[in-house]
């Protein structure tokens, strides 16, 4: 488990089913990227789980402005979240770095070194690497193309097109029912 900022936590789901350890660090949310494991305390936190898989067709962008939010809502709160999937590399970063590029107002690669200088095992997979970027394009207007992992294709993120809004609208449709 690392601190990425005073509010701000990032593991693997090891460390976010071991109890004594999230109240040791005064954890109150729970960001669940995972999709291999249930929320292990709901009735001791307020989770917000996202089943996301690891994969290069798996999306996350349609998911980030409620990520934001959620961690936003809690830092008002005077809380502090933990943002974890499987392992604490690719899924929960990608939660984590469009969090910071959307509250915290960050460009990706700044955002990105943040992540790094807490925990140096983060990487995005490809295909999140994009969403982050197009996401960097919507609040910034323009992204960067920095390499900032060994498996990053330094690729500009692609407009999006009507099945990309189609997940987007649907995303926030689900996100929106539940209570």
């Amino acid at each position: 488990m690392s601190e990425v900022t005073d509010h701000l936590y990032i593991s693997g789901y090891e460390f976010a089913s071991n109890l004594s350890e999230l109240q040791r660090h005064r954890i109150t949310h729970i960001l669940n990227m995972s999709y291999e494991y249930d929320n292990a305390f709901p009735d001791e936190f307020t989770y917000m789980h996202i089943p996301a898989k690891d994969t290069l067709t798996e999306r996350l962008g349609p998911w980030f402005h409620d990520i934001a939010a959620f961690v936003a809502e809690a830092k008002k709160s005077n809380g502090t979240t933990l943002v974890h999937c499987q392992l604490g590399i690719s899924r929960s970063s990608t939660a984590l770095l469009a969090s910071l590029i959307i509250n915290e107002e960050l460009r990706l690669s700044s955002a990105f070194k943040l992540l790094k200088g807490a925990t140096p095992d983060v990487e995005p997979n490809p295909t999140f690497l994009r969403e982050l970027r197009a996401l960097e394009r919507e609040i910034h207007g323009e992204c960067s193309l920095e390499k900032l992992t060994v498996l990053d294709q330094c690729k500009t993120p692609a407009p999006l097109d009507w099945k990309e809004s189609i997940a987007i609208i649907l995303a926030s449709a689900a996100a929106a029912d539940t209570p």
